[in-house]
């Protein structure tokens, strides 16, 4: 499988909310490391000053207040954070997560599960399977594929490619 969001293609996951919003400030922050401990600084600096978004997720009638929606192809964000658990790169879909913010003390307290496998069960997240999702918000949408931040529209599109991808192994 591949994914594609408007118009990107993507082959891991792509991220709107705050993965979005700190893959954007990973890119502009050139200077000050760039590996993990640079990001994990980033994290820590922006979750203290992020602000969720509403959400219409496919034509949805509420809007829900998601601190991350993330269209996964494969269960890992990277360094072993799993936000799609079930996530698979050979099952023809993608993963749907809606990871709602309850409260920020909630949400500090849920980063643990993410390296145990345990996104699932917190209060808050859904994830289901998709072959396709359309996100809407009142404003314009940052989101980013494969940790590549874009800027969008107030309407994003996502689908899944089945068998884009062919892997020999030698």
């Amino acid at each position: 499988n591949a994914g594609t969001i408007d118009g990107h293609l993507f082959f891991s996951l792509a991220g709107i909310g705050f993965d979005a919003h700190v893959a954007g400030c990973f890119d502009r922050e050139k200077v000050g490391g760039r590996g993990l401990a640079g990001y994990v600084r980033i994290v820590a600096r922006e979750l203290a000053r992020y602000k969720c978004a509403e959400y219409f997720i496919d034509g949805a009638e509420s809007s829900r207040t998601a601190l991350l929606v993330t269209i996964a192809n494969s269960p890992q964000f990277g360094n072993g954070a799993v936000i799609a658990p079930g996530a698979r790169l050979d099952d023809g879909r993608l993963d749907l997560v809606v990871f709602e913010e309850v409260s920020r003390v909630r949400t500090l307290l849920a980063v643990p599960r993410l390296f145990t496998g345990g996104v699932a069960s917190l209060r808050g997240v859904s994830i289901r399977p998709i072959q396709s999702a359309t996100i809407e918000s009142d404003r314009p949408i940052a989101f980013h594929v494969d940790g590549e931040p874009f800027a969008g529209g107030t309407r994003l599109v996502a689908a899944v490619k089945p068998a884009a991808l062919r892997v020999s192994i030698r």
